[in-house]
């Protein structure tokens, strides 16, 4: 399917070596450190939040302006954790939304959906891959490359590094890369 879909971004005499899509748990979880973070930030600042209204309402005396600065300050820090909290779910749905293709001259990413859009490395700026495992012939390879290319249509330099979030079939499309030259580094 998504070779299907990566077929209308492709070149007439350009070949399509290998395609896939992430596994959606894996790509979810790829950021849980921050969504870890911001959720003891969360429950936290709900701690201080909730402390200082029930102070406030079982003991007036208390409530002064301890109650409004804790309110002030906890209030959009709930809003802001709490949003990186739900990135998990986010990034869940977008996954179903990826594809992931390997050319003879690039390698793409492809988010759709209503703001579809397609990044892509050429494949002689890159110039290695590392493969983590995640069990199950499942991985996620990262490529590394020494510029930054930049999107004419967004007009936004890409980062450095690009990845293949939690794939199938890893190993075979691992073996395409270094058949293109790119370098397996291992760390």
């Amino acid at each position: 399917m998504a070779a299907s879909e990566l077929a209308p971004y492709l070149a007439r005499d350009e070949t399509l070596l290998w395609s896939g899509r992430p596994d959606p748990l894996l790509y979810a979880l790829s950021n849980i450190g921050a969504a870890t973070i911001a959720a003891i930030v969360f429950l936290a600042a709900l701690a201080i939040f909730g402390g200082a209204v029930v102070a406030g309402l079982f003991r007036p005396e208390l409530s002064g302006g301890s109650a409004f600065a804790a309110a002030f300050f906890t209030v959009p820090l709930v809003m802001v954790s709490g949003t990186t909290v739900a990135a998990p779910m986010r990034r869940y749905r977008e996954a179903k939304r990826l594809a992931y293709g390997l050319t003879d001259r690039r390698a793409i990413i492809l988010r759709g959906g209503e703001r579809s859009r397609i990044v892509e490395m050429p494949a002689a700026s890159l110039s290695r891959f590392r493969k983590i495992d995640h069990g199950r012939d499942k991985a996620t390879i990262v490529f590394t490359r020494p510029d930054a290319h930049v999107d004419e249509s967004r007009e936004q330099a890409l980062p450095r590094r690009q990845s293949f979030i939690g794939i199938a079939n890893a190993q075979r499309l691992a073996m395409q890369l270094e058949e293109m030259g790119i370098r397996n580094g291992k760390t």
